[in-house]
């Protein structure tokens, strides 16, 4: 890990860098996006992964002309993490995680953190124009039936059926994993001191509520989309400090520990931007606006750091906030939650 301070740009050529998509297009070879970098080089040695790729696909459906960015460039990303997704799916719906350089896989199929960024990715392609769609759609069909006891992966799939919803309303296997997935935070213990539906804050918590109100809003529910967005309302008071977004760090958070912690991960923030979007479209509340703008003022520099996350140079996104400063290797993960944070950040600005 490289630790130090970055060289300070203006928020707008920040912004201009990353939106060129640079960086992402450097990342991303014949057969997707490389996981890790040293600085801003591809490190190959350690391959690919179906978690990054499906985030890629999913950043990409909702580019939708946000910012100043190639065709050619986007129609490949598209492509290309999109054929990495569904080749990643086994007949049963079981996912594959691990890729090497050279395209084989290293792993078998199985049920994880892979399956659930594969089925958001398989809803997002599934409810396109994609020349993909119907092969998501069958791919996500296969692996929506499948169920697991850990929330991140039951929430980020459902993320996607909450995407398929829109396209095909009425879709029974996505109306069935939103509510099994509903159920499975709502059965979880909290308390009126701690009303989270585990003992720690860990990575992207903001899925959780932003699934529940996903949930929520396609199945009726009134009462918990009430409950969905005071949760959601309750973690940005947890990861939030006076005048800026203070997020849980990869260590994790837990009830009295002290704010600031390090190292923070740009996929919390991502996490939070994404959620109060999806607030926005069933609260107006002045405050999913203000987390929306902290969330892009956090990779500009109003962090607890006060330095930017985002190298100007290279259009790419800084791995951690450390103690120490910043840690300026950028990977595909970190890469993608800046754009993710910024292309949402747009659209909710404009309605869209």
């Amino acid at each position: 890990m490289s630790v130090q301070q970055p060289v300070t740009l203006g928020a707008r050529d920040l912004i201009a860098s990353a939106l060129s998509l640079r960086h992402l297009d450097n990342l991303t070879g014949r057969h997707g996006i490389f996981e890790h970098a040293r600085h801003s080089v591809i490190r190959p040695e350690h391959g690919l992964c179906t978690d990054d790729n499906a985030r890629l696909a999913v950043l990409i459906a909702r580019l939708g002309g946000v910012g100043r960015t190639s065709i050619h460039g986007v129609e490949r990303l598209r492509d290309v993490s999109a054929r990495f997704v569904l080749d990643a799916v086994a007949a049963d719906g079981r996912v594959r995680n691990r890729r090497h350089a050279a395209g084989r896989w290293l792993d078998e199929p199985h049920i994880g953190d892979n399956w659930g960024r594969a089925v958001h990715a398989l809803g997002v392609i599934a409810s396109s124009d994609d020349n993909h769609a119907a092969l998501a759609l069958d791919r996500f069909n296969r692996s929506a039936s499948h169920r697991t006891l850990h929330l991140r992966s039951m929430c980020h799939a459902s993320l996607g059926a909450a995407a398929l919803l829109e396209r095909i309303p009425g879709h029974s296997v996505a109306l069935d994993l939103l509510a099994d997935t509903a159920d499975l935070i709502w059965s979880a213990s909290a308390s009126a001191e701690w009303p989270w539906p585990e003992p720690r804050l860990t990575y992207a918590n903001a899925v959780i509520p932003e699934a529940l109100i996903a949930a929520a809003a396609a199945l009726g529910r009134s009462d918990e989309l009430v409950d969905a967005l005071a949760m959601l309302r309750w973690l940005v008071g947890i990861e939030t400090e006076p005048g800026h977004l203070s997020p849980t760090p990869a260590v994790g958070r837990a009830l009295g520990d002290t704010s600031p912690g390090f190292d923070q991960q740009p996929i919390e923030v991502a996490a939070i931007a994404s959620a109060a979007a999806r607030a926005m479209q069933h609260h107006a509340d002045p405050l999913w606006d203000e987390v929306l703008r902290r969330s892009v003022g956090w990779f500009l520099g109003e962090n607890d750091r006060g330095s930017p996350m985002i190298d100007g140079r290279t259009g790419g996104g800084y791995d951690g906030l450390t103690v120490d400063g910043v840690n300026l290797n950028q990977g595909a993960e970190s890469t993608i939650a800046m754009l993710e944070t910024l292309v949402v950040a747009a659209r909710g600005a404009t309605g869209r």
